[in-house]
């Protein structure tokens, strides 16, 4: 079981599944109890009118219009319609990791930003009516993980501090050369560091030196590559930036701790049906 805060999502491999969503009205007064945990995420987008929260925590706080919300699979709450009643757009979902296992969010109900320009509830609307038409579900995976990444940059942008800021912009242009072999002296450019701090600030705040974060997205990008199985090895070693295959398959066994025969192998079993 993995309990993280919403951010981490950002540096994990995870699957959204079991995805529903509506665009409901309230009246005044209706209201909503949770006395035991809920038993999946919700995403709540206000169009218009108030809502009142009570958190089994003691927090209290009133939902505005184009506020955003956030309640995770374990929060207990209350929640009350104000005068006028409202008009909102809820996405339910449950997170899995790698492994199949739920992933837990941190935190509560909690209140993640403000749409000022509406481009989040464009994107709550296009899903809603996406799963009220019954049309593909990968349509509904795709606009959910764009909405979690926005509303996650969103938070980032307005929290981060002026290095935070730069060793984003930094972490971007890795993710924007996942095919090639980065220097210092271009990432701290782009930081607009010199290489020394950009270094020792990267290491502090990410936690591991920028070289080995930018390879980790690589063998990352590389095991995608490896999941579905229309690749050799050469031309992965090739779309991740290493030297030759030899140096990929090196560098995938420091990191993953298997070769990279054994992980195709095994992602192989996962997706091949018994027929016995």
């Amino acid at each position: 079981m993995l309990r993280i805060d919403l951010e981490q999502l950002q540096y994990i491999d995870f699957n959204a599944c079991h995805i529903m969503a509506s665009t409901l009205k309230y009246d005044s007064g209706d209201s909503t109890y949770y006395p035991e945990p809920r038993g999946d995420h919700m995403l709540y987008y206000l169009c218009e009118g108030q809502r009142r929260y009570i958190c089994s925590d003691g927090r209290e706080f009133m939902m505005n219009p184009h506020d955003v919300l956030l309640m995770p699979s374990d929060s207990r709450y209350e929640t009350i319609v104000m005068e006028g009643g409202c008009r909102g757009v809820f996405i339910r979902f449950l997170l899995r990791d790698s492994d199949g296992l739920n992933v837990f969010l941190k935190g509560g109900v909690q209140r993640l930003t403000y749409d000022a320009d509406g481009t989040l509830e464009s994107l709550f609307c296009e899903v809603s009516d996406n799963f009220l038409s019954g049309r593909s579900c990968l349509f509904s995976k795709q606009k959910l993980y764009r909405l979690l990444d926005m509303i996650i940059n969103k938070r980032n942008t307005a929290k981060q501090s002026p290095d935070e800021r730069a060793l984003a912009h930094a972490i971007e242009y890795m993710q924007a050369h996942l095919s090639e072999t980065l220097s210092l002296e271009s990432l701290a450019r782009v930081s607009s560091m010199s290489q020394r701090t950009f270094c020792r600030r990267f290491k502090e705040h990410i936690g591991c030196p920028p070289m080995l974060y930018h390879r980790t997205l690589r063998i990352q990008k590389a095991m995608r590559l490896l999941q579905t199985n229309q690749y050799t090895v050469e031309r992965i070693a090739a779309e991740t930036g290493f030297v030759d295959a030899a140096h990929f398959c090196r560098c995938f066994k420091q990191l993953q701790g298997e070769t990279v025969r054994h992980a195709r192998q095994a992602q192989h079993a996962l997706i091949t049906p018994d027929l016995d």
